[in-house]
């Protein structure tokens, strides 16, 4: 039996719209889990059903994203290639965040809302990781805590 050959008897396939599940061992988070065999490390099993239906891995730094939002699924057609930014991007987009800072509807310190206006966005890259971090502050806190150093270094 070959790798691919193994590989697919792991994956429930179905017809070409629906979700083809992973069922053998899965990560903490519920996605797939494949092990080629020795020296070859344990990989995602969706980003080794993306890189068998391509026929080649992704560009560096690039993970196999859902577009179904179903993790253990493997079928290519709900699979693409995409950056570590565009996942938590799409994560955001979808409601799937979990409920951190970035998802808030009012800011933890005033009470704010977190629309529109009184968000600023920043990005930051690791320079290691090339990771991408988004990072949601709540503007109308951010200007009273300057109007607060300012009247602090009056004094």
């Amino acid at each position: 039996m070959t790798l691919e050959e193994r590989f697919w008897s792991k994956v429930n396939v179905r017809s070409a719209g629906e979700c083809w599940e992973w069922t053998k061992g899965r990560h903490s988070y519920g996605y797939g889990v494949f092990y080629p065999g020795r020296p070859a490390p344990q990989i995602l099993a969706h980003r080794q059903a993306l890189i068998f239906a391509e026929g080649q891995p992704p560009k560096d730094g690039n993970h196999a994203l859902h577009s179904c939002d179903n993790p253990p699924c493997c079928n290519p057609a709900h699979l693409y290639w995409g950056t570590h930014a565009k996942n938590m991007e799409d994560m955001a987009d979808r409601g799937r965040a979990s409920p951190g800072r970035s998802n808030l509807e009012y800011c933890t310190n005033g009470g704010h809302p977190m629309t529109g206006d009184n968000v600023r966005i920043k990005t930051r890259t690791n320079p290691k990781s090339g990771k991408v971090y988004i990072t949601r502050n709540c503007r109308q806190c951010q200007r009273e805590t300057q109007r607060a150093r300012r009247a602090q270094k009056e004094k």
